[in-house]
C-alpha cells in the first residue's frame, strides 16, 4: 500500500532482503567512487523491478473503499484536532475505529508523524511551520 500511496518508492519481498543486502555490499565495494545513495538507488531499482511484482500482484489496497473518507479526514489537515474532528464527523464504523485506534497511540508520536508528512508535502526549501499540536 505504501507504494500505491506514494509513501514508498520500492517494494522487495522479505524473502529477498538477504540477497539485496549481499548485492548492496558487493555493489558498494565495486563502485567505491560512486556516491552510496546512487549505488543504493541502483540496487533497489533492480530488486524492485525484478521482484516487486511478487508483492504487488497479490496485494490489494485494503483502504481503497475508504479513500474518499480518508481524503475528507486527513486531506489538508494541519492539526491532530482537525483530524479527530473530521473523523468524528464521518459517523462511520471505519472512522470510529480509526479515531479509537489513533487515540490509543502516543500524542507526541502522532504529532511528529503529522509534522513529517506535512514537511514532506511542502515545497523544497519551505520551512514554514505546518500546524500545531492539538
Amino acid at each position: 500500500e505504501l507504494v500505491r500511496w506514494g509513501l514508498a518508492t520500492h517494494v522487495v519481498p522479505v524473502a529477498r532482503l538477504p540477497a539485496l543486502r549481499r548485492r548492496l555490499g558487493v555493489a558498494l565495494q565495486a563502485q567505491k567512487d560512486t556516491p552510496a545513495h546512487v549505488v543504493l538507488e541502483g540496487v533497489l531499482n533492480w530488486f524492485h523491478l525484478r521482484y516487486g511484482h511478487e508483492v504487488l500482484a497479490f496485494s490489494r489496497c485494503s483502504l481503497e473503499e475508504h479513500l474518499p473518507a480518508i481524503d475528507r479526514c486527513f486531506g489538508n489537515s494541519k492539526s491532530l484536532t482537525e483530524i479527530f474532528n473530521r473523523l468524528a464527523a464521518e459517523k462511520t464504523p471505519w472512522a470510529q475505529e480509526t479515531c479509537d485506534h489513533l487515540q490509543e497511540l502516543s500524542p507526541t508520536a502522532l504529532e511528529v508523524a503529522l509534522q513529517l508528512v506535512l514537511a514532506a508535502a511542502a515545497p523544497p526549501g519551505d520551512t514554514t511551520p505546518r500546524g500545531s499540536a492539538g
